[in-house]
């Protein structure tokens, strides 16, 4: 069927078109960087510039996407996205991996397309877990089932075929000074921080027995 037969794609094509600035002159075609920019204040996560690139080359193949200029055609493309015109790609849109708290909160979902555009490994996900708790990245340590994920893995080659990766974030505290107590009493303290996983601490650490 036509692209602009479906209701919602008219709806969308119609949304865009009361922005005639972001059209071309014929009203039906968008400049790669407009629809670029569009889709990433839609979802940065889910429009990654890769993705926003392969769907686009999806559309208009032998178009030079290097050039920002480039005409996009605007209905092929939002039937493209809504229908999944290419083999698995609604498949590529569905959540496929959850990092809970202890608690069962969720801290960080991520979706398959996310995931394969950008090439994450677990590090880049301990990472973002890192922000989302405002903690350290070294206190993070992020298990799937009873078994520590290596921070070198790749994380599409883990998620399932169907559902989605749970992944549990564990808060490791690390060692801290007392400001209020002398530092010759916190001896103990200053050895845990020499040992600990964090560069940050294990400075801290050093500096504090010089002073002592």
């Amino acid at each position: 069927p036509h692209a602009m037969e479906d209701p919602q794609c008219r709806q969308i094509v119609d949304a865009f078109k009361v922005q005639p600035a972001l059209l071309g002159d014929d009203g039906e075609t968008i400049q790669f960087r407009h629809l670029a920019r569009v889709l990433n204040l839609a979802s940065a996560e889910v429009f990654t510039d890769d993705t926003i690139k392969a769907l686009c080359a999806a559309i208009v193949p032998d178009a030079s996407l290097n050039d920002p200029s480039t005409a996009i055609p605007l209905g092929p493309f939002v039937r493209f996205v809504l229908q999944g015109d290419s083999d698995g790609a609604a498949a590529d849109d569905v959540e496929v991996l959850r990092v809970r708290k202890l608690s069962g909160d969720v801290v960080v979902s991520m979706r398959r397309r996310s995931v394969k555009a950008r090439g994450l490994i677990a590090e880049d996900l301990q990472a973002r877990v890192a922000e989302a708790l405002s903690r350290e990245v070294s206190e993070i340590k992020l298990v799937v089932g009873r078994k520590p994920l290596d921070c070198g893995r790749r994380l599409e080659d883990i998620l399932p075929a169907e559902g989605a990766l749970e992944v549990t974030a564990v808060v490791q505290e690390l060692p801290k000074l007392d400001p209020d107590a002398p530092l010759a009493t916190q001896l103990d303290t200053m050895k845990r921080m020499l040992f600990c996983n964090s560069n940050v601490k294990q400075l801290e650490g050093t500096h504090s027995l010089r002073k002592v």
